[in-house]
């Protein structure tokens, strides 16, 4: 028998957030009985982005059956909270504790208060694997509630999902819970919390865990690689960015005058910036951009008409024909524009995935370098 669960590998600017919404809205208005919708994602910016188109759908107001938590309060108010007496005493419980840092060593044995808790605060980085002990604990009574009040659940950017996210993930694949997972392990550039726990399974190892607990018939893949963000150079350069085989590919046609991805001189940055007014991106604040700054993490979810990043050693190097070793996050950079991507560079590089072209700046042109198409979209 085919689960109704489903994985969701979408490619960035597939309509993620828009089709999550419409979703769980369509869903929420045929349910007959007065089960709720829980859409869940891991950081705040995601819950007001997702908040924020639920109500643009539903005609300006707030759906009364949908309910929108971060990945820590789902935790905390719909799994531990509920059941707290199975390892402490009632109410004793008063938020999450988010000052440990990875590395720090934990003393505590499983199923003691020591291992789980700060005081009165839940440790963040064992805050999933807590829930899954109350589940045991309670004999299923903290998965029977959810099943009692939810009828969907929808859980956003699963790429973050790490350690105990996936037992809890896999509990709520065998429950009665509709379970739909959404997300793309090439955007994986954060993390719920750091841990040893199933680390090969997540970040951009995720789809080892799709193909594992589809191979299980706990969850069917879906895949929906088809972008309408950016044209068809970019979406190649992207693809060359992170190669595998969920190459993406786009239905995006609109043509500007100054489309694709670029390579332009540091020294004709100002004249660029101050004709096409690009966003300007950075991996960190070590990189040097003379003013600019908006590091490759903060822009992940965002959309821009035209973007300049100024590169790092590793992006410096991929110009000169290296591969990324770790291409998550520049791989979520260069999927943010829609018309034009240009990265500075001290000095053209001899690559042969690049060609000679000029610019035209109005009153001026610069000589510049543009990506060559190729067959991966």
């Amino acid at each position: 028998m085919q689960s109704n669960n489903i994985i969701r590998i979408c490619a960035a600017g597939s309509g993620k957030t828009w089709g999550i919404c419409n979703e769980a809205l369509t869903v929420a208005s045929n349910t007959a009985n007065n089960k709720r919708v829980l859409i869940t994602t891991y950081t705040n910016k995601g819950v007001e982005a997702i908040y924020s188109e639920l109500v643009k759908q539903n005609m300006g107001v707030p759906s009364k059956k949908v309910m929108v938590r971060s990945w820590y309060q789902f935790l905390l108010w719909e799994l531990i909270k509920p059941y707290q007496t199975m390892i402490v005493g009632i109410n004793e419980i008063r938020s999450l504790d988010f000052s440990d840092r990875f590395g720090k060593p934990n003393y505590g044995r499983a199923g003691t208060k020591r291992r789980y808790f700060s005081g009165f605060d839940v440790k963040k980085d064992y805050a999933s694997e807590l829930a899954v002990y109350i589940n045991e604990q309670s004999k299923g009574a903290v998965i029977r509630r959810l099943e009692e009040i939810y009828s969907h659940l929808y859980i956003d950017e699963m790429q973050d999902m790490a350690g105990y996210d996936l037992e809890i993930i896999k509990l709520l694949f065998k429950s009665s819970i509709t379970t739909i997972c959404v997300g793309d392990n090439k955007q994986a550039t954060y993390s719920t919390h750091n841990t040893r726990t199933n680390k090969r399974l997540t970040g951009k190892n995720l789809w080892h865990f799709c193909n594992q607990v589809e191979q299980q018939r706990m969850a069917v893949i879906e895949k929906c690689l088809i972008s309408r963000r950016f044209n068809q150079n970019i979406c190649s350069f992207a693809n060359t960015v992170f190669p595998d085989f969920n190459n993406i590919s786009t239905s995006m046609t609109e043509v500007t005058g100054h489309d694709g991805a670029f390579l332009i001189s540091k020294n004709d940055v100002e004249v660029y910036c101050d004709f096409f007014s690009p966003a300007v991106l950075r991996f960190d604040k070590r990189t040097k951009t003379d003013g600019y700054s908006l590091n490759f993490g903060q822009c992940k979810g965002m959309t821009f008409n035209r973007v300049l990043i100024f590169p790092n050693g590793p992006l410096t190097d991929f110009l000169q024909g290296k591969p990324l070793q770790s291409p998550e996050k520049y791989y979520v950079a260069v999927t943010r524009p829609r018309y034009s991507l240009a990265i500075v560079v001290d000095k053209m590089p001899n690559n042969p995935l690049f060609e000679d072209v000029e610019i035209d700046l109005g009153e001026k042109t610069i000589r510049a370098k543009r990506f060559i198409e190729h067959n991966s979209c």
